[in-house]
């Protein structure tokens, strides 16, 4: 019988027949004329199952044998290993890569953010289509609620309020910040509890499991201009004063402060009394720190020092002390002193300088002073900046070191310093990650992924094909079968004392339902049971399942990984969930079940796959394999690319380094800004040191 299978292979070759996608597939032609398909047996769990139960049935006339019952044990244990290794570490794994980008940048815009986690273009779809049902079902727009939130504390519970009898100008203003791309938090609404709400917590929570989740606090925000704000909430202030001088005096007094009557502490995520309280105790501190590193000794108005009231001139002083913290590591000072920020204070050549500063030396001290571990930074800004720089250190990475350029004082060519840069584990890693070299591996490794993956769909397609077209057995057949089941279980009774003797006879062999099988002969399945026809439709839907999970993680977790050796371990590690079935069926299935089942086959059946014209293309390897499969590997690594690693890549650029086209702190971390600053805070220096002169 094997030769005459493998006659029958070569004769369909023989016939001009090109080698179609569902390759395990005898495809032949009947004497009408008419295309025809057969399945061979080949060694796995799943083949296990279409051959073994018709085997029994057709020798013993039910399936309560102790091979059936091997081979559905081995299924369900394949089916969950499969299930338990694809639902809790794919679960895991996306949870993992959408982890880092859901908490590194929150975005404005809802659909933006809805899209935020989506690493793969399934992933996009998928919450398109949730989003859109959504928005067609209840909209964007949050229901009203009777209560409204006026402050920092209550902002995640409640809207904000409006400013309590405030002018028009004030709502001027607050437009105005708005437009220049100061993100304002998202006002959010406690969900309202009624049963429609209720099933949406319970898809999301279904959700969150198959897809993982994320609810880690984002360090950067996005607007919808495109704009990253990557800076402590603080900085969000400094554009701000013409709302926190509310009456317009040219002083921020602490009672103003208090009472913030445009409700910027529910706006911008900080209190404006804890903003206030920092920003005159940031002025003493560093009039101190002025005073001891040089020989001026700076003096503050008694307003500050009593913390009652600040005048304007000293908020704009304080403003270069918040754009100076927002660097975050005192490794950044050399950096900044090559970008030219301390080259106008240097100039100045002042007794009163701030912080000491005369040269590269002295301003390097300064910003060190400034930013190291407990500095004036950390002591002067609110707690939520250490909250933000532990944030930032987390997503930057480790940082790491080496030599740059010398950097000559301006002003003194004599004053020459090396400076040393410093880069970031995290930021590096997605650097190196968008290297062309990364990218061909990259490009490859998918390529045997999604082979394996349409290996995997060639099997499904073809059980599925049997399904749709092969032969049903009479229903004598099937009553015999029942009558079998429920005589053989009657008979296994713990009453019975010859138990033994009647589990021995099931195994031997009976009169079969359609004519005695030699146990040399070599099986051929001509029709399917009512029930072995539920088992196999229930697996094809199982194996269909894990098909498109499986590839959706797979993608997920390759695209997401940084290194070639775990680049490739992973790959081999994705394969393995689907050799699964043929190394248990190696391992478990016993000789004798082997050998009865060697070169069996099913009957020639009509098939619903194409078999002439141009849709033979749509089950053709080389189309797929050579054409399709390049080109969508093509599409995910252009997704890849652009949605995951440049997007994550901006955002890091901006809160390690304050630098990028759209980055909203790269707009004072210029030379520009500081060479004004430095000049318009000169005259307050002279004014401190007209106090003791």
């Amino acid at each position: 019988m094997r030769t005459q299978s493998a006659n029958r292979r070569a004769g369909a070759h023989r016939a001009g027949e090109q080698t179609p996608l569902v390759s395990d597939s005898v495809i032949a032609q009947d004497a009408t004329g008419a295309a025809t398909a057969s399945i061979p047996h080949k060694d796995s769990v799943f083949s296990l199952m279409v051959f073994l139960p018709e085997l029994t049935r057709r020798t013993r006339g039910h399936y309560c044998t102790m091979p059936v019952l091997v081979a559905a044990s081995l299924f369900i244990i394949t089916v969950t290993i499969q299930l338990a290794l694809t639902l809790i570490a794919g679960g895991s794994i996306r949870a993992k890569s959408a982890s880092f980008r859901v908490s590194l940048v929150e975005y404005e815009d809802r659909e933006d953010e809805a899209h935020a986690g989506a690493v793969t273009p399934v992933d996009y779809a998928r919450i398109s289509v949730w989003k859109a049902v959504e928005k067609m079902q209840h909209g964007w727009a949050p229901k009203k609620v009777d209560h409204c939130c006026h402050g920092a504390d209550c902002r995640h519970l409640y809207p904000c309020c409006g400013a309590a009898e405030r002018k028009e100008t004030h709502r001027a203003r607050l437009q105005r910040l708005k437009r220049q791309h100061l993100f304002l938090s998202r006002r959010s609404t406690p969900p309202p509890s009624d049963s429609r709400n209720e099933s949406h917590s319970l898809k999301r929570k279904i959700d969150d499991f198959v897809f993982g989740s994320s609810g880690n606090v984002a360090v950067c925000r996005k607007g919808k201009s495109g704009l990253l704000d990557c800076s402590p909430p603080s900085y969000s202030y400094l554009d701000a004063w013409h709302e926190l001088d509310d009456n317009g005096d040219g002083s921020w007094t602490l009672e103003e402060a208090e009472a913030d009557r445009a409700n910027l502490g529910c706006h911008l995520g900080l209190s404006a009394k804890d903003f206030f309280s920092s920003a005159v105790r940031g002025i003493v501190k560093d009039a101190r720190d002025t005073a001891d590193n040089s020989y001026a000794m700076p003096l503050v108005p008694t307003s500050i020092e009593n913390r009652t009231a600040m005048p304007k001139s000293y908020f704009e002083h304080f403003k270069g002390l918040v754009v100076l913290c927002s660097a975050f590591d005192v490794s950044r000072c050399d950096k900044l002193l090559k970008d030219g920020i301390f080259d106008a204070a240097i100039g100045l050549k002042s007794k009163a300088s701030r912080g000491g500063i005369h040269d590269l030396d002295s301003s390097l001290d300064f910003c060190q002073r400034m930013l190291r571990p407990n500095g004036v930074c950390e002591q002067s800004l609110p707690h939520t900046y250490q909250l933000y720089r532990s944030r930032i250190h987390e997503k930057c990475g480790s940082p790491s070191f080496s030599g740059g350029e010398l950097h000559t004082n301006p002003y003194d060519p004599r004053d020459v310093r090396s400076i040393v840069q410093v880069t970031y584990s995290e930021y590096a890693q997605y650097e190196s990650v968008r290297q062309w070299k990364f990218q061909t591996f990259l490009a490859l490794i998918l390529f045997v992924w999604y082979v394996t993956l349409l290996l995997e769909l060639s099997r499904i397609i073809q059980v599925v094909d049997m399904i749709l077209n092969f032969e049903q057995a009479d229903a004598a057949s099937y009553s015999v079968v029942s009558q079998s089941i429920r005589s053989s279980v009657s008979r296994m009774s713990l009453s019975n004392p010859d138990l033994s003797g009647k589990i021995d006879d099931l195994a031997e062999p009976k009169t079969p339902l359609g004519g005695k099988i030699n146990e040399t002969s070599t099986l051929i399945v001509s029709e399917l049971s009512r029930p072995h026809l539920t088992v196999l439709i229930i697996m094809c839907a199982a194996r269909m399942f894990l098909w498109f999970y499986m590839g959706n993680v797979g993608t997920t977790f390759l695209t997401q990984t940084f290194g070639y050796d775990d680049l490739l371990f992973n790959c081999v590690a994705l394969a393995f969930v689907f050799e699964l079935p043929e190394t248990l069926y190696f391992f478990l299935v016993t000789d004798k079940i082997k050998e009865r089942l060697e070169g069996a086959t099913t009957a020639p059946f009509a098939t619903s796959l194409p078999t002439s014209g141009w849709k033979t293309l749509l089950i053709s390897r080389a189309f797929w394999g050579l054409l399709i499969t390049p080109l969508f590997v093509c599409l995910i690594l252009y997704y890849n690319l652009v949605v995951n690693i440049d997007s994550s890549l901006e955002a890091l650029n901006c809160a390690c380094f304050q630098s990028g086209p759209n980055c909203i702190a790269a707009q004072r971390f210029n030379e520009d800004w500081w060479n004004q600053y430095w000049k318009d805070t000169f005259p307050l220096a002279k004014l401190r040191a007209s106090y003791f002169s």
